[in-house]
């Protein structure tokens, strides 16, 4: 099993250019898991499924906002998760 973790910094810095050698990277890779770290995602746009493409599963932690202002930490897989937990919220 290739288990990988990554923070993505949300849209911050060059993201156009982290964004294609990130999905360069992770396609050389094979992950079968994935746990990122401070990504995007709102009703229009989900940057792991961006970078990952659509054969991985993704699980988004419940809380937190949808944008960059407080982005979240998702695991993604190559296998359907079910039976969650939510651990990955941050504190009250």
């Amino acid at each position: 099993m290739r288990v990988a973790t990554l923070n993505l910094w949300a849209g911050h810095g060059s993201w156009n250019k982290r964004r294609d050698i990130l999905i360069a990277g992770l396609r050389d890779l094979c992950p079968d898991l994935v746990a990122f770290q401070e990504s995007v995602v709102t009703e229009d746009y989900d940057q792991v499924v961006d970078l990952l493409g659509p054969d991985y599963h993704v699980v988004h932690q419940e809380k937190g906002e949808a944008d960059d202002t407080q982005p979240r930490s998702p695991a993604a897989g190559l296998w359907e998760i079910s039976g969650r937990r939510d651990l990955l919220s941050p504190l009250a």
